[in-house]
């Protein structure tokens, strides 16, 4: 397996010292096995317990540009005169820095994206659409903000006229927000553990009008995590105000408090013929409101 160094992001220095690890599972066996982490308490995507690749050295990443013009032409039949219809255009991707990149489109061209599957609402609830168009799709993880598990505040299927704000002739909405988890694998000396928690105000105003339309438009949500072998532990509380409207992103439903709570034992068995682990749950709440 090759892969080209102008692939990867990484700083600029002569000695390179990487994160690495791999994972192998033999389904006949149902057995998974990695090369460091080898505990049930570890995930490959653990890179702190992951091993370290070293002797990379004096490596360059090189200037990277991709650009993707297109041309499209076609001829259109209609009552009146007939008439030639054609549209051109293209993407630009520059990495300025290992760490900073650049994606300038004009005319994007959606034409050869897979459509959406057809879906029909039987709910009070918004459907989500996810995103298949690559220009929105390259580095949309920086984008996810969590609120209850949903991602409220981005949602590229309703971009609007934007840098940090939707702005139109008649109102403008803006969205503010931070999150921030705390994870550890050395609770008690290898466990797991997360806490976290993400708050964010909207702010909509009608030009012209009086109204008051930024009351109650907060929305909030802490978790805490034990995420480990034989028991395992979840509690999160998540509020979204009746007046919290984030125009550019995706909620399905407001005004609502919900508080989740779950302890899980999965002991396991060597000797137990048929059975290698059971799993129990003495405490599941789920409390919405």
């Amino acid at each position: 397996m090759v892969i080209p160094f102008s692939t990867l992001k990484f700083k600029r220095d002569s000695v390179q010292v990487w994160g690495i690890n791999f994972e192998r599972n033999i389904r006949r066996k149902k057995e998974q096995l990695m090369w460091q982490g080898w505990s049930r308490l570890y995930d490959v995507e653990k890179i702190l317990q992951g091993g370290k690749l070293t002797g990379i050295n004096n490596i360059k990443q090189g200037t990277k540009i991709e650009i993707k013009p297109y041309v499209l032409g076609g001829f259109q039949f209609s009552d009146e005169k007939p008439k030639n219809t054609g549209k051109i255009g293209g993407e630009i991707n520059f990495d300025i820095t290992p760490t900073l990149k650049l994606n300038f489109s004009v005319n994007t061209d959606f034409a050869q994206v897979k459509s959406d599957r057809k879906q029909i609402n039987l709910t009070r609830f918004s459907l989500y659409y996810p995103e298949k168009r690559q220009f929105f799709l390259e580095g949309k993880n920086y984008y996810d903000m969590n609120v209850g598990g949903v991602r409220l505040f981005y949602y590229s299927r309703r971009i609007g006229i934007i840098v940090t704000q939707k702005y139109s002739a008649k109102h403008y909405n803006r969205v503010y927000g931070t999150d921030f988890t705390y994870s550890t694998s050395e609770l008690f000396g290898e466990k797991n553990l997360l806490v976290g928690g993400a708050i964010a105000v909207s702010e909509t105003n009608i030009f012209g009008e009086t109204e008051n339309l930024n009351s109650d438009n907060l929305t909030y949500d802490v978790f805490l995590s034990y995420p480990n072998d034989v028991i395992e532990y979840d509690l999160g509380f998540t509020t979204v105000e009746s007046g919290f409207n984030p125009e550019m992103g995706f909620t399905r439903r407001k005004n609502y408090q919900m508080l989740y709570t779950e302890l899980q034992f999965n002991p396991r068995f060597k000797k137990l013929p048929f059975f290698r682990n059971l799993i129990f749950k003495p405490i599941l709440i789920l409390i919405n409101t």
